[in-house]
């Protein structure tokens, strides 16, 4: 891209989440990427891969670049692979606590347009 006079180009563009991860993925796969509460860990390389294999998954359920899914759960490793993979896969993401009533989560997903709903099983 050619930059006119005045312009400038943002420097942090291109280190998205999705960037990021692979990235490190690329450099240092066999390095502890994140631990959460429950114990559960992932390298990079683990952490990538399984965002891939999602990402995939999200584009054979028929979820299409731009619409939302919904996240519900605890900010646990599957659900930074969700995220990731969301990413990846060009979706829009909305992140919901799990403690919602089901009137709350219609109301949570109306607001953001979600078209589908992940959740750790």
């Amino acid at each position: 891209m050619k930059l006119s006079i005045g312009q400038t180009r943002n420097p942090f563009a291109a280190f998205d989440l999705d960037n990021l991860a692979s990235g490190a993925a690329r450099l240092r796969p066999e390095r502890l990427a994140l631990t959460d509460s429950t114990g559960a860990s992932l390298t990079y390389g683990e952490l990538d891969a399984r965002a891939s294999t999602l990402a995939g998954h999200l584009a054979e359920f028929g979820l299409k670049a731009g619409e939302c899914l919904l996240i519900v759960g605890t900010p646990h490793a599957a659900a930074i692979v969700a995220l990731i993979a969301c990413v990846r896969a060009g979706l829009d993401v909305a992140i919901a606590p799990p403690h919602l009533t089901a009137p709350e989560m219609t109301a949570f997903t109306a607001a953001t347009g979600a078209v589908a709903l992940a959740a750790h099983a």
